[in-house]
C-alpha cells in the first residue's frame, strides 16, 4: 500500500467513525436522562410530536451507530493484521495487550462513570477475532449472518432449553432513580450504576455482543475484499447502491406489517421473525447503505469537507466517547447539573448538535498541536 493512499484511507475511517460517535451520543443522551429499564414508562409521559422525533432518532441511528463503530474495529483489525502478517506471534501479542489495556478502560469506565459502556465488549469479542481471521470468506459470512440473528434464534428455540430472559428490570422506581441521580451521593450513585450494569448483562451477553462481532466480521470482510478500493474506482456506482439500501430498509420498515400478515404469524410465532427483520433488514442493511454513502461521497472533493471536518472527533474516537459520559454526568448527574430525567426528546437532540459540534471543535484544535488524543496516547503509552 502506498503511503498516500494509507493516509487517505485513515482520513475515509475517520470521518465515519466521527459520524459514528455522532450517532451513538444521540442514543446515550436518551439513556443518560432516564434509566434504560423506564424508558418507554418515561418518554411515553411526552406528546405525539415528540414521541415521532423520538421514533425517528431511534430509526436513524439506533443500532446502525452502533454497527458503524463496530463495522471500523473489525476493519482497523484487517489493516493491523496486514501490518504485521510478516509476524504473526508479535501482531497477537500486541493486539492482546491492546485489548487487555481497553478492557481495564472499559471496566473503570462502567465502575466508576456509566453502565452503557461498549469498550469491555468490544475488548472481549475483540479478541475472538484472533481465532476467525484466519478463516475463509464463506465461513466467515455464514457466521456474521448466525451472530446477527442470535437473538431471533434464541427466541425462537427458547422453549426447548433453559430461559434466560432478556428484559431488563430494576429493584428501584423510576422515582428513586431519578432523584439519586440528581440528589444522591456517589455511594447511592455507584451503587444504581452497577446495578442497572447488571441487570443488563443478559442482554449484553446474548444480543449486544454477538451483534458487535458480526459486525467486526463485517468490517473485517469489506477490507479485506479492498471494498474501499472499489468504491474510489466507481463512488457513483456506489452511491446508487447505498440508496437503494437505504430506500429498501425504509420501505420494509413502513410495510412490516404486511409482511407479516403475508406470513400468517401471529403472537409467538411472531417475535423472532420481528426480531430477524429488525437486525437484519433495518439495522444491518440501513448501516451498509451508510457506509457506502460516506465513503463514496467522500471521493468527491466539495462534498467531501464536512465529512473531513467530523474526521476530526474521529481521530479522537476513544477520548470523545469517554468525554461523552463525563459531558452526560456534569449535565444530567449531582455532580453537575442535576438534570437527570428532566429533559423531552427535542431537548436531547438539541443537545446532542451542541456536544458533538463542541467536540468536533476541540478535537479540531488539539490535533493541530498533537497527532492523537490524550486517551488514544494514554492507551499506546501501555503498549
Amino acid at each position: 500500500m502506498e503511503k498516500g493512499k494509507s493516509l487517505e484511507r485513515l482520513i475515509e475511517l475517520d470521518a465515519a467513525r466521527g459520524l459514528a460517535l455522532a450517532g451513538i451520543l444521540a442514543i446515550n443522551l436518551y439513556i443518560f436522562n432516564a434509566p434504560y429499564a423506564y424508558l418507554d414508562e418515561y418518554y411515553g409521559q411526552f406528546g405525539a410530536r415528540e414521541l415521532i422525533l423520538l421514533e425517528v432518532v431511534y430509526a436513524v441511528f439506533g443500532g446502525k451507530a452502533m454497527f458503524l463503530f463496530a463495522f471500523l474495529f473489525g476493519y482497523g483489525f484487517y489493516l493491523q493484521a496486514e501490518k504485521h502478517q510478516k509476524s504473526v506471534q508479535v501482531f497477537r501479542r500486541l493486539y492482546l495487550r491492546r485489548m487487555l489495556v481497553l478492557a481495564g478502560f472499559g471496566i473503570t469506565h462502567i465502575l466508576f462513570f456509566w453502565y452503557g459502556d461498549i469498550l469491555l465488549a468490544y475488548a472481549l469479542m475483540g479478541c475472538l477475532l484472533l481465532l476467525f481471521y484466519r478463516m475463509p470468506s464463506w465461513f466467515l459470512s455464514g457466521l456474521a449472518v448466525l451472530l446477527f440473528l442470535s437473538p431471533a434464534i434464541y427466541v425462537a428455540t427458547m422453549d426447548y432449553w433453559p430461559t434466560v430472559p432478556l428484559g431488563t428490570a430494576l429493584n428501584y422506581s423510576l422515582s428513586e432513580v431519578i432523584s439519586i441521580y440528581q440528589n444522591g451521593g456517589y455511594p447511592e450513585f455507584f451503587k444504581v450504576n452497577l446495578h442497572q450494569y447488571l441487570s443488563m448483562k443478559n442482554e449484553t451477553v446474548w444480543v449486544y455482543m454477538p451483534k458487535a462481532l458480526a459486525a467486526f466480521i463485517v468490517g473485517f470482510l469489506f477490507a479485506k475484499r479492498n471494498g474501499l478500493g472499489l468504491i474510489r474506482i466507481r463512488p457513483g456506482h456506489y452511491i446508487g447502491l447505498a440508496v437503494l439500501f437505504l430506500a429498501a430498509s425504509v420501505l420494509m420498515h413502513m410495510y412490516k406489517e404486511i409482511v407479516f400478515d403475508l406470513l400468517q404469524l401471529t403472537g409467538r410465532e411472531l417475535l423472532p421473525v420481528r426480531i430477524g427483520m429488525q437486525i437484519m433488514a433495518f439495522d444491518v442493511m440501513q448501516s451498509l447503505g451508510y457506509i457506502l454513502l460516506i465513503f463514496s461521497l467522500m471521493q468527491y472533493s466539495m462534498l467531501s469537507k464536512p465529512f473531513i471536518l467530523v474526521g476530526f472527533a474521529g481521530r479522537m474516537a476513544l477520548t470523545n466517547y469517554l468525554m461523552q459520559t463525563v459531558a452526560g454526568l456534569l449535565i444530567f448527574s449531582f455532580l453537575g447539573l442535576g438534570l437527570f430525567g428532566s429533559m423531552a426528546p427535542t431537548q436531547l437532540l438539541v443537545l446532542t448538535g451542541l456536544i458533538f459540534f463542541i467536540q468536533v471543535g476541540i478535537s479540531r484544535f488539539y490535533l493541530g498541536f498533537f497527532k492523537q488524543g490524550p486517551m488514544e496516547d494514554l492507551w499506546r503509552r501501555f503498549l
